[in-house]
């Protein structure tokens, strides 16, 4: 079909230009060499930029096909991320959710294949010390209340929160305990 520049595409019968498909996946790729992407994410961007729906489309199928744009492997990742920062799962779920348009099937097997609770509870209980470290001259109650709002921030039940919060307080008590005794 010489002559010819852009395909038909098979919903609406407009013509895709080639340029704007090769600029499409430029900009897709640029975005991509930073960060792994949702599928959402990419197509918000892309649109953003003043790409067509078809152009958008045809540039997330390639990539998709590719091995470039794969909604489970972002989660996972996502997932090995935030719990290193000490997030619970359902806070996890619902980012994945509402910033990344992941569905609750995807979003939940990667919570399943990747969350370690020991290894988020760990951190949160760090980061509560160092909290704790500089809450020096506050009263009990308010330090406990604090820790505790710090781990409902991400994530964890108040139950929870309050609970780690009075271990984290206990430890550090007692190993300022053996520091005087010293």
């Amino acid at each position: 079909m010489a002559g010819r520049r852009g395909s038909r595409t098979k919903k609406r019968g407009r013509r895709i230009d080639p340029d704007d498909i090769k600029s499409a996946f430029a900009a897709a790729y640029r975005l991509l060499i930073f960060r792994d992407r949702s599928e959402h994410e990419l197509r918000n961007r892309l649109r953003q930029k003043g790409y067509s729906d078809e152009t958008v489309q045809t540039v997330i199928e390639s990539l998709k096909n590719d091995g470039f744009l794969n909604d489970l492997e972002f989660a996972k990742s996502f997932v090995r991320t935030k719990n290193a920062r000490g997030l619970a799962p359902e806070l996890i779920f619902h980012k994945l959710r509402s910033q990344f348009g992941i569905d609750d099937e995807t979003a939940n097997r990667a919570i399943a294949s990747e969350y370690d609770r020991e290894r988020a509870i760990a951190e949160i209980k760090r980061l509560m010390g160092i909290k704790l470290s500089s809450m020096k001259g506050k009263r009990l109650d308010e330090i406990k209340r604090r820790l505790a709002s710090f781990a409902v921030r991400r994530g964890f039940s108040p139950s929870e929160a309050f609970e780690m919060a009075e271990q984290v307080m206990k430890n550090f008590e007692e190993e300022h305990e053996d520091e005087n005794n010293s």
